[in-house]
């Protein structure tokens, strides 16, 4: 009888622990986006997510991109709405896995635009002290989830606009409907010819 009890006691043990589990599981598959880490489903697609933000203005990726040749580029004026701005600097990025990092300083005679990648400083444009008027701004950075892309588009990491002021208003801004200063930083594929 006292063998009996305990079989049963371990059996309706078993069933409940996995009823749990499946609870747990469809908790976990829920949250698992919220974690922001690089997923990489088809390794022929470019793979990216935007780190978590552990200060203002702190933007970092982890990309992976397939087989092939790409070109890490960067633009800080004429950037609009959709579309690709006039290429401010650039430089070849092989394939494979990347962290990627974007640091706007100001200097004591203007801005410094670093992208890093994976721990090296990669590309670097100066900007003049009046590039930022240091008023409000549009955009920011991509793919706060994990996110797959064809690897034969450009793909826009971070896109920022800066507003300007309404009329003669010193207070009041907004985002011009034309091209502006700002931020753009993508990844493009080079053709090979």
């Amino acid at each position: 009888m006292f063998l009996m009890t305990a079989v049963i006691a371990v059996w309706l043990t078993v069933l409940i622990s996995r009823e749990k589990n499946k609870a747990l599981e469809a908790q976990i598959a829920t949250m698992r986006p919220l974690a922001r880490e690089l997923v990489i489903e088809d390794p022929s697609k470019i793979a990216g997510v935007k780190r978590e933000e552990l200060w203002f203005d702190d933007n970092r990726w982890d990309i992976h991109l397939p087989a092939g040749q790409y070109r890490l580029c960067m633009a800080t004026r004429e950037i609009d709405q959709t579309g690709f701005a006039p290429v401010g600097k650039s430089e070849r990025i092989e394939a494979g896995r990347h962290g990627l990092e974007l640091k706007p300083q100001q200097t004591g005679t203007g801005w410094q635009i670093n992208v890093i990648q994976d721990g090296a400083n990669r590309l670097s444009l100066e900007e003049t002290k009046d590039w930022d008027p240091k008023s409000n701004s549009s955009g920011g950075g991509q793919y706060s989830l994990s996110t797959q892309l064809p690897a034969d588009e450009p793909v826009v990491l971070f896109r920022r606009r800066f507003m300007r002021p309404v009329g003669t208003s010193k207070t009041l801004t907004a985002a011009p409907s034309v091209p502006c200063e700002g931020i753009l930083l993508w990844i493009e594929p080079v053709s090979v010819k």
